[in-house]
């Protein structure tokens, strides 16, 4: 009779986290943390300890795992609010974030389609006048749905602007923060690019 033995399934996850290079543990535990059972987390903070990685990773997935309050996110919002703005760099511009939409047509095909705009209300302006100036030049071709979708885009971008002017966040930015809540509390990006 063979007797098998079986390593447990903490010593398997440091035996595996032993052997990734330190960007892949990195990557673990920036992305996929929350997705990890607590014998994985556990391992993979020893394996990190072991070799001195930067505390910024274990803020990461601390981050991760904990669930976050409107009051967590209500500062996480002020704090995002007066970052440098993700657009241009200028530091001292309050960020907001709006929905912006875009016309096209080509004799038969029209489409509709919005994008989320994170910046200070001039990059937004910005952004909502290039969207217009599309929809205005390239969105009313299409019949029968070209003039309704540019008009529908031009209105939607009308009142984007304004909420973009406003000193309170919008919602599409409360919506932004919450989805994005474990990179801004591990802070492990400085800048947020939206393209």
């Amino acid at each position: 009779m063979a007797l098998v033995l079986t390593m447990s399934p903490a010593s398997e996850f440091q035996a595996r986290y032993h052997s990734l290079s330190s960007f892949e543990l990195e990557s673990i535990a920036l992305k996929q943390s929350v997705t990890l059972p607590p014998q994985a987390l556990t391992a993979l903070r020893k394996e990190m300890d072991r070799r001195g990685l930067s505390s910024s990773l274990r803020r990461g997935i601390e981050a991760q795992v904990r669930r976050w309050t409107k009051d967590d996110l209500a500062i996480f919002v002020e704090q995002y609010r007066h970052r440098p703005c993700p657009r241009c760099g200028v530091q001292g511009k309050t960020v907001n974030g709006v929905v912006a939409a875009v016309a096209r047509s080509f004799i038969v095909t029209s489409t509709f389609r919005t994008k989320l705009v994170i910046g200070c209300s001039s990059c937004i302006k910005t952004e909502l006048e290039r969207l217009s100036k599309q929809s205005f030049l390239f969105g009313w071709w299409g019949i029968p749905w070209g003039p309704v979708h540019t008009m529908r885009a031009l209105t939607w971008n009308s009142k984007a602007k304004t909420a973009a002017m406003s000193a309170e966040p919008t919602p599409e930015l409360w919506n932004y923060i919450a989805s994005h809540a474990s990179e801004i509390a591990a802070d492990t990006r400085s800048i947020y690019r939206i393209a």
